[in-house]
């Protein structure tokens, strides 16, 4: 399935992979984020951690 994302849910403690053939594979983990996200090119979760950036020069 080259350029698939999947989303496997919560939970898990482990994935098993194998491939047939010469593969890459990258996966993404960890605790989610629970607050609301504002994102804005990639510097900042929160509105007052970005305007510390912007005040920050």
């Amino acid at each position: 399935m080259p350029g698939t994302l999947l989303y496997l849910g919560r939970g898990r403690r482990g994935l098993p992979l194998r491939a047939v053939s010469d593969a890459r594979a990258m996966h993404l983990g960890g605790e989610p984020i629970e607050e609301k996200l504002l994102m804005r090119w990639n510097v900042g979760r929160a509105q007052e951690e970005i305007g510390g950036f912007v005040r920050a020069g």
